[in-house]
């Protein structure tokens, strides 16, 4: 019935209430997620750069530079940014693949056939090996075998291999799971296009001394130039201490390298104490952090910014403050991302 009906006979019309119709939106899924992968070289560097300041990277990759080093060599064999922070380890500055990466990447290649591991002999002696068979996809190939028995590791003395200052190490706490892996280095023969040469970190690890056993290299470097403002330290005059001749106009300077100066000479030019510092005020740091990233147009200047004003001081301030930091940096660089994605 309209709602211009009769609905008494007496011709009033009575005025029915319309009807509210829904339109029903269905709730879809999402895309399927996918990762942030960078095009350029500014976009890999922004990438570590958060993670390393996050915290979130591994202990060997402790820096931007080693951050972006592995996430360049996981880009080059296939593996997204993030993973290759938890696949690629640097040793003794060469990166490294670990883990089931590597096998993981040949798995998705489509190159292989099949892979087969197995152990022989009796744990706890010598003649306990790990098995790996592998075989290429394509005619005419024949499987290939890696072994590694505990003899093995005996012979390269790793077996019981303890770390600094007695702590365990995984050849302590998982035996058998290393000597597995360490038959695993047949996937490098047989899959070396897939791994483009990238070494196994077990590999490197067992042939190579560790950072904390290679001998130190002192690298010297070039002071920084003075402060415009900077006075040189008052030095004590005493009488058992005559006074230093002046240079003579013929002779060349000394040299500021702490390796080529006299010990006397360098505790007279020791730095002030720190309880001569200004008190540090971490609310007008972090203002003026803020307003130098307002004042940046791109991420470059940004990062300028950020290595000038934020890094240095990072042994500084509290943990608290240093978090305020960073998540003022990553507003900023959403901030300028998204306002230059729009011109």
């Amino acid at each position: 019935m309209s709602n211009t009906d009769d609905n008494n006979g007496t011709g009033e019309v009575k005025n029915l209430p319309a009807v509210e119709t829904f339109q029903r939106v269905p709730i879809m899924a999402g895309a399927a997620p996918r990762a942030l992968v960078p095009v350029d070289f500014d976009g890999c560097y922004r990438i570590a750069r958060v993670v390393v300041e996050a915290g979130m990277a591994p202990p060997t990759l402790d820096s931007i530079p080693k951050a972006m080093v592995a996430i360049l060599h996981g880009l080059e064999v296939g593996l997204t940014p993030m993973q290759a922070l938890q696949s690629i380890a640097v040793i003794n500055g060469k990166p490294t693949i670990w883990g089931d990466a590597a096998l993981a990447l040949i798995y998705a290649s489509g190159k292989m056939e099949w892979i087969e591991e197995v152990t022989t002999g009796q744990w706890g002696n010598d003649n306990y090996t790990a098995v790996c068979r592998v075989l290429r996809v394509g005619p005419k190939q024949k499987a290939m075998i890696g072994e590694f028995s505990i003899g093995d590791a005996k012979t390269a003395k790793i077996w019981e291999k303890r770390g600094r200052n007695g702590q365990d190490t995984p050849w302590i706490t998982y035996p058998k799971r290393m000597v597995k892996m360490r038959a695993r280095w047949v996937l490098r023969d047989a899959f070396a296009d897939v791994l483009k040469g990238l070494h196994l970190r077990e590999e490197v690890e067992d042939t190579e001394p560790t950072a904390a056993e290679s001998p130190t290299v002192t690298r010297r470097r070039a002071p920084p130039p003075p402060a415009e403002d900077a006075k040189p330290p008052a030095q004590e005059q005493t009488q058992e201490q005559p006074q230093e001749e002046p240079a003579k106009a013929d002779e060349a300077p000394a040299s500021d390298f702490p390796g080529d100066t006299p010990i006397e000479n360098s505790a007279k030019r020791a730095p002030p104490p720190p309880a001569e510092e200004e008190a540090f005020d971490s609310a007008v740091w972090l203002q003026s952090l803020e307003n130098a990233y307002s004042a940046c147009e791109d991420t470059h200047s940004m990062g300028e910014q950020q290595d000038r004003l934020m890094m240095p001081m990072k042994e500084r301030v509290s943990k608290e403050d240093w978090q305020k930091a960073v998540r003022l940096t990553i507003k900023h660089v959403g901030e300028i991302t998204e306002r230059n994605s729009n011109k």
